[in-house]
């Protein structure tokens, strides 16, 4: 009897991990993550990618349907005729005037099932551009003599007019100075995601806060991958950005559409390629 105990206490006695075992098993969990991770984080980019892509290709659906109700006219988006940042004008690549937020509350936002407020936001920002996100979180949209609500999370080029503190030069001011759908400049974008870098600091980021200037960022270097642009036929397509971190010239960079005090803004592309 008492041999048939010993021999289940045996039998029972379960042994544990040691220490280098735990350290075996632990490294080969790091690695496997260290191989995953990688594939998640493309994957969760390209998700995004499609997510403004498809965002944008509303508000292509939105021009459309306002150019052929005037005439073949993208909204008025001019300047101030000082050249001056005014209330209700457009001002830079990003900020749109009364009239642009006239379009979106008429054509763009009936786009969404959602009507409300974050419907309203939604439409204007992708989810990747968090710095106009944070900037304009008291989103007010058509305010009277205001252009609060102006400042969005694209780039919508057509419609506007010259702007001292502005030099479009760089990348052709008809891109951005064309009034009506199928000009010369037809083959050009018209919606672009936000790609920017600021002269005054020097970077690609808001220092204070390290939230990234543009969309698409994939690493800390603050650098755009690249930008979905929009064009008049309603069709969309990634652009891969090729700008070389060590040289900030616009000239040099390809890309630059736009030139400011204290901004670049990176939009120019091949005409017809795309």
């Amino acid at each position: 009897m008492s041999h048939s105990v010993g021999v289940n206490r045996i039998r029972g006695f379960t042994r544990g991990f040691t220490i280098v075992e735990l350290i075996v098993v632990m490294t080969i969990i790091v690695l496997m993550i260290a191989i995953v991770m990688p594939s998640i984080k493309q994957a969760h980019d390209s998700a995004q990618r499609v997510v403004c892509s498809a965002k944008q290709h509303n508000w292509g659906v939105a021009i459309l349907a306002y150019a052929s109700d005037n005439y073949m006219a993208f909204p008025d988006n001019s300047s101030h005729p000082s050249g001056a940042s005014v209330h209700g004008y457009g001002f830079h690549v990003s900020w749109n005037s009364r009239h642009v937020q006239d379009f979106w509350r008429d054509y763009l936002f009936p786009l969404t099932v959602e009507s409300k407020k974050t419907g309203q936001r939604d439409m204007l920002f992708c989810p990747t551009q968090l710095y106009h996100n944070k900037l304009d979180d008291n989103l007010v949209i058509g305010t009277d003599g205001d252009l609060s609500g102006g400042l969005v999370g694209y780039f919508y080029l057509p419609g506007r007019t010259y702007n001292a503190d502005t030099d479009y030069s760089v990348a052709g001011d008809g891109w951005a100075f064309r009034q009506k759908i199928g000009t010369e400049f037809s083959q050009a974008p018209i919606l672009t995601d936000m790609m920017q870098y600021r002269n005054t600091t020097q970077s690609w980021w808001m220092i204070n806060q390290q939230i990234p200037f543009s969309s698409h960022v994939v690493d800390r270097s603050g650098i755009p991958a690249g930008s979905n642009m929009l064009f008049e036929d309603g069709h969309t397509a990634w652009v891969q950005n090729t700008n070389d971190e060590t040289n900030k010239s616009p000239n040099s960079i390809g890309l630059a559409g736009h030139v400011g005090v204290e901004w670049n803004y990176y939009y120019k592309i091949p005409l017809g390629v795309y």
